[in-house]
C-alpha cells in the first residue's frame, strides 16, 4: 500500500509504503488456538490408542507453527518512510524503529527502474544517489510498484 502527502508550498512530502495485511494478529491468534485445538484433540485421541508417542510431535508442530505466524506477521508490519524536506530526501526503513536510515542530497537523487534479471520476476525500483543505492518497495505488487514510482517522481519534481 502507498500513502503519498505532498506540500509543495513548503516543498515537502512523505510517502508511507507498507506490505498488504491478509490478516491481523487477532486473526492470526484466533487461527492458532483453532488449529493447536486440532492438533491436542487428535494427538489425545493416538495416546489413548496407546500411540503415546505422537504427543510431543503435536507440540513441536504447533509450535513450529506459532513461530511462523509470528514471523510473517511482524514481517507484515514493516514500513518504509520516504520524506522530502527542502533538498534533503530520507528513506526509513524498519518496522516499530527505523533499522536502516538513507539520506541523500535531492539534486544528486535519481530514481532508477532496474530490469528484472530473470523473465518472470519483478523489476527492481531504487533510489541512487553518487554514493550509493536503496531499493524501496520490494514487497509490493507491481501496480504498487508502478504506483511507488509516479509518486517518487512527483515528489521529486516537486522539489525541483
Amino acid at each position: 500500500m502507498v500513502e503519498s502527502n505532498f506540500d509543495s508550498e513548503h516543498r515537502r512530502g512523505t510517502i508511507l509504503i507498507m506490505p498488504n495485511r491478509s490478516a491481523s494478529w487477532r486473526t492470526n491468534k484466533i487461527f492458532l488456538w483453532i488449529a493447536a485445538g486440532y492438533a491436542v484433540v487428535i494427538a489425545t485421541v493416538f495416546a489413548l490408542f496407546g500411540l503415546w508417542l505422537i504427543l510431543p510431535f503435536a507440540g513441536l508442530e504447533v509450535l513450529a507453527l506459532v513461530l511462523l505466524l509470528h514471523r510473517v506477521s511482524y514481517r507484515c508490519h514493516n514500513r518504509e518512510l520516504i520524506q522530502l524536506d527542502g533538498q534533503q530526501l530520507s528513506v526509513r526503513q524498519g518496522c516499530n524503529i527505523p533499522r536502516d536510515i538513507w539520506t541523500s542530497e535531492l539534486f544528486w537523487t535519481r530514481v532508477v527502474v532496474e530490469k528484472a534479471k530473470y523473465r518472470g520476476h519483478p523489476d527492481r525500483l531504487c533510489l541512487r544517489n553518487r554514493e550509493a543505492m536503496i531499493e524501496v518497495g520490494a514487497f509490493l505488487t507491481e501496480t504498487e510498484r508502478k504506483q511507488l514510482h509516479a509518486a517518487l517522481r512527483n515528489l521529486i519534481s516537486l522539489a525541483g
